[in-house]
């Protein structure tokens, strides 16, 4: 695998990183991708990746696919993971008194 997921700040900005190969491999491995086949007793793999810059590509248009509201699911994603932050008690933030 190319680069391993990652996530690390720098002076100003977050990033999440995760190559290419990384995300075909993630993807071919996940459970949706390998559902129980009672016929063979076994789980079975439904899509390879043959080319994992153009299927990055497709994630990336898929996480920035945008609704009526403008918010696309990486949005909904980083909402959820702020929730979390403050709900886990960041020290980063006000809470009310």
């Amino acid at each position: 695998m190319d680069k391993p997921l990652k996530v690390f700040l720098t002076k100003d900005t977050l990033y999440i990183e995760l190559g290419f190969e990384c995300s075909a491999f993630a993807f071919e491995n996940s459970d949706w991708n390998n559902p129980w086949s009672e016929a063979k007793q076994d789980f079975v793999r439904s899509f390879k990746v043959i080319d994992p810059i153009a299927f990055a590509l497709d994630v990336k248009r898929a996480m920035l696919d945008e609704r009526e509201d403008g918010s696309t699911p990486l949005s909904d994603f980083l909402d959820k993971m702020a929730v979390d932050a403050v709900e886990d008690g960041s020290e980063g933030i006000e809470y009310p008194e």
